[in-house]
């Protein structure tokens, strides 16, 4: 029986051999302990080096990372640029729904004289109410079939017959002056079946003499479009916006 003194040396070698490899520390526990009882030792060295490795396998499975998200609507964005005779028209459009959109632009003149920019609806929708004095109006839209959507801010015509309406659809325009730009924001809900591809186009006109604009009394710094500048009219269209792949198509 080892006495208390060798007792006493025997555990702090054992607290030394703990933090050795194990093939290191059963080769020192073999020399420094001979005789049976070094198979005491080894079976509770064993047990406390083995200790982590089972705690580790009773720990809980860790969960599976998600699986990447979809692209948003929010995502399918895309931007591109129209240049016509002097206009420059920079446009974002977003796909916020599969059948809604908001589209942002600016609109630079570039050219020598003043344009007029009909983004702005008609003088029957403000006096009726549906539509709010100097806002942007409601694009009309228009599907060409095969799931192409057209929308638009344009100058619609006006009847030139005078048992035409008695509150005739008057385009109101922005003026815009050479070497300046405006901006502008709408979103809107696409009656029908969603799109597979669209587009939005811009009416312009070149300010001339015979114009004879008038400011429009309800809306603070837009004019009332004549029929001659209505037929000056061109359209900024931009290419049209593949849905499927959130971008726009190359011309």
């Amino acid at each position: 029986m080892a006495s208390p003194a060798v007792g006493n040396r025997t555990s702090r070698r054992f607290l030394t051999y703990a933090v050795q490899t194990p093939d290191v520390a059963h080769a020192t526990v073999a020399r420094a302990l001979p005789g049976t009882g070094r198979f005491a030792v080894l079976a509770a060295l064993c047990v406390a080096m083995c200790a982590p490795a089972l705690a580790d396998n009773t720990r809980a499975p860790s969960r599976p990372a998600p699986e990447a998200a979809s692209m948003s609507h929010r995502d399918a964005t895309a931007a591109t640029q129209v240049d016509d005779e002097g206009a420059r028209l920079s446009v974002q459009l977003t796909l916020l729904a599969a059948d809604t959109v908001e589209i942002r632009y600016r609109l630079h003149n570039d050219g020598a004289v003043p344009l007029l920019v009909f983004d702005r609806g008609d003088r029957r929708a403000v006096l009726t109410g549906r539509q709010a004095a100097g806002a942007i109006g409601t694009p009309t839209f228009e599907h060409a079939g095969d799931g192409d959507v057209t929308l638009r801010h344009a100058a619609r015509s006006l009847p030139d017959s005078p048992t035409g309406p008695t509150l005739p659809a008057t385009p109101l325009a922005r003026r815009l002056d050479a070497g300046d730009a405006l901006e502008g924001t709408f979103r809107f809900q696409i009656p029908g079946a969603s799109p597979r591809r669209l587009r939005w186009c811009l009416g312009v006109a070149p300010l001339a003499d015979e114009d004879g604009l008038l400011p429009d009394g309800e809306s603070a710094g837009l004019w009332r479009a004549g029929a001659a500048a209505v037929a000056r009219q061109r359209l900024l269209c931009t290419p049209w916006f593949e849905v499927s792949t959130a971008r726009f198509e190359d011309r």
